[in-house]
């Protein structure tokens, strides 16, 4: 029968350098892109380079943050054995080593919790895998200690076999991956009581596949509104920006835009293209950029879009009757509409897109900073 359970995890030196190798690949490639857009803007239109200029930043700046990554290298190892718990963590750039065994008899209560660990697949959605945790608290001058331990559901029935049996245990509905252990009282402080170790004890939460939001996330009440309301007034601030837009481009429109030079069906100038890259920083800042992709938020984009084509047409159109005597204006101020109005769900997507690289940088952070060891 197994004796112990080990929990390693550690940021060693081949961490560190996958790291600085992804970073540079990232940076590369920015430079790269920055590169061709400027290549483009200078051969061809100014206007196609920005195509490329969006992704080039974002890779940039996501290289440049994996390269100054200050994170330190370090080794942490528990162990739950028949002794006791078992802690070693080392800081090698400090020359810093922890060792300490903690008496099953000293050990004052057990939590079961779960940490949530997101598979990404291209030939299928991503799922969410739920497994235990096994938190040990003990009393150390006057302070209580957590330490947690990430489990298998075949480990955690080890662990009922190597605790002794009366201690207490206590449960908690709330996710616990991203808590260190140092802010785990916070959210073990309203865990209900389970029972006490045996052999057998089944563990209290669902484990494996679970869905997005089945395992809540401990916010406090404090935090709570405090997040609600900087939400309402981020959306407050984002509708207002919009519409301050909306109606200063109907009166550009009206005002200016009949005396831009047209060439066949399209303005001559960069200001035409100029309105459109604005309105869609002012969209994927003001309004898209923590808005989830799904599918109530199409209705807002689909929304939006009506109100982006109806400021610039109308302004266009009043402008062609009051100012213009431009021949084709009115081609070309259909054409400047209809383009804004593409912008929308353009800048909703590329909104996203930023979204989807804090995933990918994310997970390449876990693969290069973590790694886990069983025994």
């Amino acid at each position: 029968m197994q004796e112990e359970l080990t929990f390693k995890s550690e940021i060693n030196r081949a961490s560190k350098a996958l790291m600085y190798i992804m970073g540079g690949i990232f940076a590369l490639l920015g430079t790269a892109l920055l590169s061709i857009s400027i290549w483009v803007s200078r051969h061809s239109h100014w206007v196609a380079g920005l195509l490329s200029i969006f992704a080039g930043s974002i890779c940039l700046l996501v290289g440049i943050g994996m390269l100054r990554d200050k994170q330190k290298r370090y080794t942490s190892i528990k162990k739950v054995t028949k002794e006791g718990f078992y802690e070693y963590f080392h800081l090698p750039e400090r020359e810093e080593t922890i060792e300490k065994t903690i008496p099953f008899a000293e050990i004052t209560a057990l939590y079961a919790g779960r940490a949530i660990r997101n598979i990404y697949r291209q030939e299928a959605p991503s799922r969410s895998i739920a497994y235990p945790v096994l938190v040990l608290s003990w009393e150390e001058e006057g302070q209580q200690q957590f330490r947690g331990m990430g489990l298998t559901p075949e480990e955690w029935k080890v662990a009922c076999k190597i605790l002794p049996e009366g201690i207490p245990v206590y449960e908690t509905e709330y996710e616990l991956t991203h808590y260190p252990d140092y802010a785990l009282g916070v959210v073990l402080d309203s865990a209900r009581p389970y029972g006490e170790t045996e052999r057998g004890l089944a563990f209290p939460h669902k484990l494996g596949v679970v869905k997005h939001g089945d395992v809540p996330v401990f916010i406090p009440e404090e935090k709570r509104q405090e997040q609600r309301k900087k939400e309402e007034a981020r959306k407050k601030v984002g509708e207002r920006v919009f519409n301050s837009w909306l109606l200063i481009s109907f009166l550009l429109s009206l005002f200016w835009m009949p005396f831009w030079e047209v060439s066949g069906a399209v303005f001559a100038g960069p200001w035409s293209y100029g309105f459109t890259v604005v309105t869609m920083l002012i969209l994927g800042v003001f309004r898209y950029a923590k808005t989830p992709f799904a599918f109530r938020n199409f209705l807002m984009v689909g929304r939006d879009m009506l109100l982006v084509l109806a400021s610039f047409m109308t302004g266009g159109l009043l402008g062609y009757l009051l100012f213009s005597e431009t021949p084709r204006y009115l081609d070309a101020a259909v054409n400047h509409a209809f383009v804004g109005f593409l912008s929308v769900p353009v800048a909703f997507l590329l909104s996203k897109f930023l979204y989807f690289i804090g995933i990918v940088f994310s997970m390449m952070f876990d693969f290069a900073g973590m790694t886990r060891k069983k025994k």
